[in-house]
């Protein structure tokens, strides 16, 4: 028996699906991991003292 501490285990494509089709509507992780990487990026570049 496999035991996984109480967390509960949902795959990511029920996650990203839309609330009509059975998901939870959060959208596209990677994507969105990757817009946010590039802006922090683009800020601290433009702007080396805002860390």
């Amino acid at each position: 028996m496999e035991e996984n501490c109480g967390h509960g285990l949902i795959r990511w494509d029920i996650l990203e699906r839309h609330l009509s089709k059975g998901g939870l509507s959060l959208g596209n992780f990677k994507k969105r991991n990757q817009t946010l990487t590039s802006k922090w990026l683009w800020r601290f570049l433009r702007e080396p003292k805002a860390l």
